[in-house]
């Protein structure tokens, strides 16, 4: 799990350097993050069901 104070951190020193490719996927990922939560628990779900 993500500790969002440090990311927050990151985040801003990434603002300082707008064009730092590793700062671009880190802004993406923030932005999709609760989405690619909901999916791996949406799969997680899934598989857990078809085990049982």
């Amino acid at each position: 799990m993500w500790d969002w104070e440090v990311l927050e951190d990151i985040l801003g020193e990434c603002l300082q350097l707008q064009d730092h490719v590793f700062c671009n996927l880190l802004k993406i990922l923030t932005l999709i993050w609760p989405l690619l939560k909901y999916l791996l628990l949406l799969l997680l779900k899934k598989n857990l069901s078809g085990l049982c």
